[in-house]
């Protein structure tokens, strides 16, 4: 699933994504909540409280010092009663008066609330549920003998028609055939266009032209090796559902007759979830589908019944007119007035363009974690780095770059989400700019496109996965809690500061460049302290960067869609970064209140002054 940032883009998209068991390696078996050892991390800049209540810095004078309540439990949230803030100190000017940061009474814990506007989107996790694949060494050869003629791009005609399966509804949960026309067509992809949602006019609202379905499969075609390249193959083995609801894997594979569009990717344009109205308002904007691997049995009850049996994913007519450089002051209007190319010509908007990328990382990601389940967060954190870096070579612009889209969010509320979890509720967006940050950072930190491609192509997923990879790729071998407190330390670490001591940070290219079919993919230095991400419609227009609270401050509450989703509770693997002073002489003191619960932790940051002041 693809999501912008809530505020300046309202728009989502959806993939096939479920939970999925990773393995372990190189005896990197954790505890989630035992406590960190500080000898494990600590450095001049960088201290750990543990259980500690008081800690002594030395030659501080001068310096900024943060502290991040950060909660180490993978499945519980710790109450902000539960939180540690500083109760006192020495040596220490706690005026906030050279930095901004959200402000709370002095004496007593306050939240802030705030009303979000109702987003324009709406998001959709397709269900599985679709019955057990053996794994690949127990794969039956029960189907031997190829269901239909062997096809290519060849025999296919622009102009025919094919009855698919389309979603009908705006929550995505019932399916029905539609007439659907080959609009666009190239040894890699066929682009069909379901009836009702065409036009021989400009493009425009929910209905596009010839010009937009070729220029789509042009794009896709342009980077079709090198997403495989980079990503690994998608899978060309239909699952063949058994009575019992179990499956397994045909011999026979679909470019050799098991599809009936072969081993083509097929792009289903029509407006997904039937939801667009006069007043510009939509919702998802592409999605994959595992459900179109599957072959139903002829009593089927699971979704396979409405698979349609190849590779497939959607994108919707309206996002493809979507014009994101809309001038309007209401930030949840959202325009498809259709865009054009220099010469006049209707083409698809960088939307669509970069849902081409995102979407088919899913289906390649099905095959290479075997056909099977993995966690949320993680398939969309590499869907959203396919974007990164593809997005510069594409000239995408830097409001439908992942960074442009998703950084505003983050930085205003990261908190709202756990560094690797996933939201099923209206908060979903904010896990989504959580996933992206931190991707942005393991890739930038540790190889680039080069660790992005071990990531996705090696036998693990989750957490596991990108400590495998990162091994692999640097000999480190790194637990999850130290990724995770690493990616804090880039949060708060200014860019001048964190590159003179060697700190983590987004601010530096990636290297691990890829290059196949001419096309390089790069993943360059980003400053999440630009004043491009600010969020303007927030308490907190005026910070640059991960919003910093006073001391004893905490979030209140959201209020979305009627309903309240209260903020103060640290998420599963959540942080909260906060201001504590800047120090007054070499030696400071800081005395925190007692620990409360033991699955949080006190990180102490101490770096040179800064001014996170937008100007």
């Amino acid at each position: 699933m693809k999501i912008f940032n809530l505020y300046s883009k309202g728009i989502l998209l959806a993939a096939g994504l479920f939970t999925f068991s990773g393995c372990g390696f190189l005896d990197f078996t954790e505890n989630e909540t035992t406590e960190y050892y500080a000898s494990d991390e600590d450095t001049d800049f960088v201290k750990t409280l543990g259980s500690a209540n008081t800690i002594t810095l030395e030659n501080v004078k001068g310096k900024t010092i943060l502290y991040v309540n950060y909660n180490e439990s993978s499945s519980s949230t710790v109450s902000s009663n539960n939180l540690r803030y500083l109760s006192s100190s020495t040596g220490l000017n706690t005026s906030t008066s050279g930095i901004t940061a959200r402000t709370a009474d002095a004496e007593e814990v306050t939240y802030e609330d705030t009303e979000l506007k109702e987003p324009a989107i709406k998001h959709f996790i397709p269900k599985s549920d679709m019955g057990k694949v053996t794994a690949s060494g127990d794969r039956s050869a029960v189907i031997t003998e190829p269901r239909f003629s062997t096809v290519s791009a060849s025999d296919f005609t622009v102009g025919e028609t094919k009855s698919i399966f389309v979603d009908t509804n705006s929550s995505i949960s019932s399916f029905a055939k539609k007439t659907a026309t080959l609009y666009a067509k190239n040894s890699f992809c066929l682009v069909w266009v379901v009836s009702g949602y065409t036009t021989t006019n400009s493009a425009s609202g929910k209905y596009v032209n010839t010009a937009v379905a070729e220029y789509i499969a042009e794009k896709f075609a342009s980077l079709y090796n090198h997403e495989r390249a980079v990503f690994g193959e998608e899978g060309e083995l239909l699952i063949h559902e058994t009575s019992s609801g179990s499956g397994y894997i045909s011999e026979t594979e679909m470019k050799d007759g098991d599809s009936p569009t072969g081993s083509l990717v097929n792009i289903v344009i029509y407006d997904i979830g039937n939801d667009y109205k006069d007043d510009n308002t939509s919702g998802v904007v592409g999605y994959f589908y595992s459900k179109d691997y599957w072959v139903p049995a002829s009593n089927s009850t699971t979704m396979a019944q409405y698979s349609n049996e190849g590779k497939y994913f959607y994108l919707d007519s309206s996002f493809c007119n979507y014009v994101s450089s809309s001038s309007s002051v209401d930030l949840n209007s959202v325009k498809y007035a259709g865009v054009k190319d220099s010469e006049g010509n209707s083409i698809a908007s960088d939307t669509a363009l970069t849902t081409l990328f995102h979407e088919f990382q899913h289906m390649i990601n099905y095959n290479q974690k075997d056909y099977g389940s993995v966690e949320t967060w993680y398939n969309e954190m590499l869907s959203m780095l396919a974007e990164d870096m593809f997005a510069t070579g594409l000239g995408v612009s830097e409001d439908d770059a992942p960074w442009g889209a998703r950084f505003p969010a983050f930085n205003s509320y990261y908190f709202t989400s756990g560094i690797d979890e996933y939201r099923t509720d209206d908060l979903t967006v904010y896990s989504y700019s959580t996933a992206y940050a931190f991707g942005a950072w393991l890739a930038r930190e540790f190889g680039g496109p080069e660790l992005v491609s071990l990531i996705s192509q090696n036998e693990y997923t989750g957490m596991d996965s990108i400590r495998n990879a990162i091994y692999e790729l640097t000999g480190e071998n790194l637990s999850a809690n130290q990724l995770r407190r690493r990616f804090i330390q880039a949060c708060a670490f200014r860019n001048d500061f964190a590159a003179a001591n060697d700190l983590p940070t987004l601010n530096k290219d990636a290297g691990g460049s890829i290059t196949e079919d001419t096309f390089t993919s790069v993943m360059n230095a980003l400053d999440i302290y630009s004043s491009d991400y600010v969020l303007s419609d927030t308490g907190v227009s005026s910070q640059l960067g991960p919003a910093i609270y006073k001391n004893k401050s905490y979030p209140g509450s959201v209020r979305v869609n009627g309903t309240t989703y209260n903020l103060s509770a640290l998420r599963p693997h959540g942080f909260q970064i906060h201001y504590a002073g800047v120090a007054s002489s070499d030696t400071v003191t800081l005395n925190f209140t007692s620990r409360k619960n033991s699955s949080e932790d006190v990180i102490i940051l101490i770096q040179d002054e800064f001014d996170n002041t937008v100007n």
